[in-house]
This record gives C-alpha cells, sequence and structure tokens, in this order.
C-alpha cells in the first residue's frame, strides 16, 4: 500500500524530476510511489536496458555487455535511447528520472533536450545512503530477484563507477540549485513522505 503525505496531484501538474543516488539506495521503490503520487511516468533506464537485452536487439547485446561488468554504456547511446523516449506524448506532462544522467555528458545532453523543447526541470533528489546499507540492500535484491548485476564484485565494482562517474552530478546540479537530499534510510513510507514534502514545499 502506497502512504502519500500530501493530497494527490490533479491532472493538469506538471513535474520534471531526476532522481540520483548509488546502487541499492532505494531510487526505484520510490520512484513507483512518485508516480502514483503525481501522475507522471517514471523513466528507469536500467529497466528500459534490462528490456533491450531480454529482447535480444543490438542495443540489448551491447548492453548486456556493460552491465555484466558494472559499466556504464556510452552517452551517445544512452542520450538517444533517452531522446526517443522523452518525445513520447505519455511525457509532455513531465516525468521521473532514475538512472539518467549518471554522467557531466549525459546532464549536458539533458540540458540541450529541455532547452530545445522549452521545458525546466524542476528537482534532483540526491538519496544518501551508507555504503554498508547499499552493499545490504543489494544482496537481498539479488536473492529475491535473481540479479546478475547485484553479485559482490559488480556491486563493489558498481559503487566505485557511481563515486567516480555520477558524484560530479551533485556539484553540477548544485550549482543551479536543484539539489535535494533525501535521508535514505527510514522506512519506504517515512522516505516517501519526506521526498513529498520537499517537491511540495511544506
Amino acid at each position: 500500500m502506497i502512504v502519500s503525505a500530501v493530497p494527490i496531484q490533479d491532472e493538469t501538474s506538471v513535474m520534471r524530476i531526476i532522481l540520483l543516488g548509488q546502487p541499492g539506495c532505494g531510487k526505484g521503490t520510490q520512484a513507483q510511489r512518485l508516480v502514483a503520487a503525481y501522475h507522471i511516468p517514471k523513466l528507469i533506464t536500467g529497466d528500459m536496458l534490462r528490456g533491450a537485452v531480454e529482447e535480444g536487439s543490438a542495443l540489448g547485446k551491447m548492453a548486456d555487455t556493460y552491465m555484466r561488468r558494472g559499466e556504464l554504456l556510452p552517452d551517445d547511446i544512452i542520450l538517444s535511447l533517452m531522446r526517443e523516449r522523452l518525445s513520447a506524448p505519455d511525457c509532455r506532462r513531465g516525468y521521473i528520472l532514475d538512472g539518467f544522467p549518471r554522467t557531466i555528458a549525459q546532464a549536458n545532453g539533458l540540458d540541450a533536450l529541455m532547452a530545445a523543447e522549452g521545458v525546466p526541470l524542476d528537482h534532483v533528489l540526491l538519496f544518501e545512503v551508507p555504503d554498508a546499507e547499499s552493499r545490504k540492500r543489494l544482496r537481498t535484491r539479488r536473492t529475491v530477484e535473481h540479479r546478475l548485476d547485484d553479485i559482490d564484485d559488480t556491486v563493489l565494482h558498481r559503487l566505485d563507477v557511481y563515486r567516480r562517474a555520477t558524484l560530479p552530478l551533485v556539484k553540477f546540479y548544485e550549482e543551479r540549485s536543484l539539489v535535494r537530499r533525501i535521508p535514505a534510510t527510514g522506512s519506504m513510507d517515512e522516505v516517501h513522505r519526506h521526498i513529498c514534502s520537499v517537491i511540495d514545499g511544506s
């Protein structure tokens, strides 16, 4: 059951949000709750790429190679994927981005895409959780979901990749006064209520 701290938003609201945080911080879970609260689609790059892998497409085969090593895909491939998705009708009223952007190059690419559409970015939610908690959650997820990218060695590498490639995004968006820090170690309901209060300015 999804518990919201605020009234459900009406169908005319527009909200464009980026979720940032290391693997295992709970972004995917909270993204789903935000979909219900704000009536906008969640665009999870990892899910899109895993779908391409299952389909056996050319992109999927390329993605599989990188994902098994815990590496990020080249920026041009990710930007091409996102450009097509963001142009879909269901994104006109906004969206929640999880797993994109992951590099400064991708952030600049997103800026260009949004500028071309004449739309603003509203919030960058930074989920903060200790590494030990991330590893614990990922081990649990591996047991439940049998995720190949959650094996121990890959988890450690993904955390390192996050620190090296993605943390610079925090500074990038802090310079634009868009970062909202979210303590992500509480219960799912507590984290959700905090996010909603941040988004709605309460």
